[in-house]
């Protein structure tokens, strides 16, 4: 599910419960993802003080994502997340 940089948290927390992932994309007019936004992320920005009318999400997204495209194969996939750690 996507959501523009310049959306609220309000708006992200209904595009992650619509996608039931847990994630959302943030992306530009053009559809280029800029980062991903995660509850987690939401949770930690209003500990931290925002609210989620005024939290805009280009402040609280993960900008160091890791992706594929979409022609990886299974392999390459794997071979990401191993490099990574991920199991």
């Amino acid at each position: 599910v996507r959501c523009g940089g310049a959306s609220n948290s309000s708006a992200a927390l209904r595009a992650i419960d619509a996608g039931r992932q847990g994630i959302a994309f943030v992306c530009d007019p053009a559809g280029r993802v800029l980062g991903t936004v995660t509850d987690g992320d939401l949770r930690r920005a209003m500990i931290a003080g925002s609210s989620l009318d005024d939290c805009c999400l280009e402040r609280v997204m993960n900008r160091e994502f890791v992706s594929v495209t979409p022609s990886a194969t299974r392999a390459e996939v794997l071979d990401v997340l191993r490099a990574r750690g991920i199991s």
